[in-house]
């Protein structure tokens, strides 16, 4: 707990708090973007529907292709954020396999 100058005392530095103020917005606006573009062309939350093994092959295929363009100089689209989005989609595959267990 702390106590401020005023006296107020508050728990908001508990190391247990998960501090999403440290997430840098300019990442959540890059990945917003994506997420937008997908809704527009897949149906909003498709991804949400990835459940299987073969969902983590397509998940890391595709994280591993963007990765290697950004490797390779390519400009032609945000690589990093398409990374960023198919480790993610790897993330939620396994939580929903260990929600099942």
């Amino acid at each position: 707990m702390r106590i401020n100058n005023s006296g107020f005392k508050r728990n908001d530095t508990s190391p247990e708090k998960l501090r999403y103020d440290l997430i840098p917005t300019w990442l959540l606006a890059d990945l917003a973007a994506l997420y937008a573009e997908g809704a527009s062309k897949f149906g909003e939350r498709n991804w949400e529907k990835a459940n299987a093994e073969e969902d983590i092959v397509s998940f890391k295929a595709s994280a591993f292709r963007h990765f290697m363009e950004y490797m390779d100089g390519a400009e032609n689209e945000d690589h990093l954020a398409r990374t960023v989005f198919n480790l993610a989609g790897i993330k939620h595959v396994k939580k929903q396999q260990n929600e099942k267990d």
